[in-house]
């Protein structure tokens, strides 16, 4: 399988990018602009799938605490999809002592919180920016599609590129707005400054905008993603604001202050969070297992003991997990938004981790059997899946909610593991799909063919090695097809003449429906008719054929009647009798023309209307009358032969 090839270190390049971008405003003026940002997104409070993404996915990329490993972002990011779009670090980029970038500064007790020569030395923003940028990502481009979320070792930062939120550790507020093509926003990425999740009473201020600015995003399909350095959960003890934050997040989650436990959520919020808290739990230093370090886990709905204290439990509606580990095992994660389903993929040194703490309490170790959570708040079971894609196609994968990505060129894609649609379009029409080949391992998936080029089938949940290859085939060209069944004339029946054509190619029978299909022109009424016999699957090309339709005999009917007229009347003027009531006529087509044939002189047939007119002095007795009738046929009927009715009058 070709897979498109990535540098995952441009570091002068991307350096250069950096450097010339300006200079991110800081917290002061962004804050400015967020009191002063006015949404004017529908209010929407039911999940509709078509509502936020519009079947438009946005892959995003997360990790922290790099400490001065200058590899770690690309070896724990570059095998991710080549659509990401957003790259974010979240804290931590510099390790302590002497390590890091840079020499350390000249004054240490300048440097982080007061720690002195513990704490990391100052670095250029644009060194990080460089190896953000460097991984490959088509998306990724610039420094506006990347940014670096302040923590307590990145004191003395020269944000020389222009990507550092939260300057000196303060100042939450909101780091991405993701938009679909269509301008509409599509996601939200906010950030929490790292002292505001260390101090109570900045966590309790900052929480407050939080909530505030949730407010004015009324469209609770759009979904956040919070960022912070620090974690929720107890471990350390040194997250005072975790609390007021948690309750924030339940807020923006519910729309609820203090929402009670097993409350729905009414949107999608996930908590990203950095710092080695987790990993050091006395559960993870008994067991040593430190290979999945960084993929704790809890997921909407669960209860989760929070803050700088033991045995503060509360329910959350919010999914909560780590950015990943860049430096002690290279971990990272993926975000893919679609169809209101958030896709979690996490990353261990360029490789899906096989493995999630799922806990709802700090005692981590179980392993998640599945991500999908209860709620509104979706986190996706997704598989990765390798998809080769021979150059003259590309393939659109749908997935159960009606999501469609298409993949345009081989490589890593991820889907929700459940049942999938697979639709080969070609761009050529010389070609169709020959088999859709389907592996885990060395196990063949099953694919059931529901069209020449759309197949349908499940993807397992389970970890890694599922690879789909489509093969292409050449089509067979109509030109020397002979095409049997069609009579040269048909007549005129009122409904579409649809003959049977019998297509054969090279002695071959071919199948209507599945090497062919038939398209009628002109079908219905007496003249040219067209068919057209267009290949399909495995045949390329069409042939027209054509045949007549004549038209139908008349089938005119005539019937006369008995009719009376009264001497008295007919005395003193003549009788005239209806046409209806003296000649009952009925199945016509066309004009009809009335012909005396005999009878008395001095009763006349309209020859128009078939009216009988009696004239004066008739005596009293019994008169028959025989009228000769004709229609003159229409476009699709012949003129009808003579038909003669006997009309019976009596004058009394």
């Amino acid at each position: 399988m070709k897979r498109v090839g990535r540098s995952r270190y441009m570091a002068q390049a991307s350096y250069e990018k950096c450097a010339t971008h300006a200079k991110r405003a800081h917290f002061a003026a962004l804050a400015a602009w967020l009191a002063a940002l006015a949404l004017t997104c529908a209010c929407a409070f039911a999940f509709t799938p078509a509502a936020a993404f519009a079947s438009e996915a946005h892959t995003i990329a997360f990790a922290s605490d790099r400490h001065g490993n200058e590899t770690a972002v690309g070896e724990a990011m570059g095998n991710m999809s080549l659509n990401v779009e957003y790259i974010s670090l979240i804290g931590d980029m510099v390790g302590s002592g002497g390590g890091g970038d840079k020499p350390p500064a000249a004054d240490p007790s300048t440097i982080g919180d007061g720690g002195g020569s513990n704490r990391a030395p100052a670095f250029d923003s644009s060194t990080v920016c460089g190896e953000m940028l460097g991984i490959g990502f088509k998306n990724v481009t610039s420094a506006e599609d990347v940014s670096i979320l302040w923590a307590d070792h990145d004191a003395g930062v020269n944000d020389d590129a222009g990507i550092v939120f939260a300057n000196a550790g303060y100042g939450s507020g909101l780091m991405k707005t993701g938009l679909n093509t269509d301008g509409s926003v599509a996601y939200y990425v906010y950030g929490i400054g790292f002292y505001e999740m260390r101090n109570a009473e900045d966590a309790q201020s900052a929480s407050a905008q939080f909530k505030s600015w949730i407010d004015q995003v009324p469209d609770k399909t759009i979904p956040i993603i919070v960022c912070c350095h620090m974690p929720l959960h107890y471990a350390r003890g040194d997250n005072a604001g975790a609390v007021a934050w948690s309750k924030a997040l339940n807020y923006a989650a519910t729309g609820v202050e203090d929402p009670a436990p097993g409350m729905a959520a009414s949107r999608n919020v996930v908590y990203l969070f950095g710092h080695n808290h987790t990993v050091e739990s006395s559960k993870d230093r008994q067991t040593g297992d430190l290979t999945a370090s960084g993929e704790f886990y809890v997921p909407c709905g669960a209860s989760m003991e929070v803050g700088a204290t033991p045995n503060e439990w509360m329910p959350i509606y919010y999914t909560y997990t780590t950015a990943g580990y860049l430096n002690q095992n290279t971990t990272a994660t993926q975000i893919t938004l679609l169809n209101n389903t958030i896709m979690l993929v996490k990353y261990q040194a360029g490789r899906i981790a096989d493995a999630l703490y799922d806990t709802t309490s700090k005692k981590s170790g179980a392993f998640a059997s599945e991500f999908k959570t209860s709620g509104v708040n979706l986190i996706a079971r997704v598989q990765a899946v390798s998809v080769d894609v021979p150059d003259e196609c590309s393939v659109l994968l749908t997935d159960a909610s009606g999501g469609v990505l298409s993949v345009n060129e081989s490589g890593d894609y991820y889907l929700p593991a459940d049942q999938t649609t697979l639709e080969v379009v070609c761009a050529n029409d010389v070609f169709t799909t020959d088999s859709i080949t389907m592996m885990n391992g060395q196990t063949t998936l099953p694919a059931q063919k529901q069209a020449p080029n759309k197949y349908t089938f499940a993807l397992p949940k389970t970890d890694g090695g599922i690879t789909i290859a489509v093969k292409l085939k050449e089509r067979i060209a109509l030109d020397d097809a002979l095409v049997s069944g069609i009579e040269a004339n048909y007549t005129y029946t009122g409904l579409a003449i649809e003959p049977t054509p019998v297509v054969t190619l090279a002695e071959k029978a071919l199948i209507p429906g599945i090497d062919f299909k038939v398209a009628l022109n002109n079908n219905v009424n007496v003249g040219t008719a067209t068919m057209t016999i267009t290949g399909t699957d495995d045949y390329l090309g069409s042939k027209t054929c054509t045949f007549q339709i004549g038209k139908a005999k008349n089938t005119l009917k005539v019937k006369g009647r008995a009719v009376n007229v009264k001497l008295a009347k007919l005395q003193k003027r003549l009788q005239v009798v209806e046409g209806s009531k003296a000649i009952k006529v009925r199945d016509a087509f066309g004009t009809l023309k009335y012909e005396k044939i005999s009878g008395n002189k001095k009763i006349v047939v309209d020859p128009n209307t078939g009216t009988l007119v009696v004239k004066k002095g008739l005596r009293k007795g019994a008169y028959r009358v025989i009228a000769m009738i004709t229609a003159a046929g229409d476009d699709n009927h012949k003129a009808s032969a003579p038909k003669f009715a006997i009309v019976n009058l009596k004058v009394a």
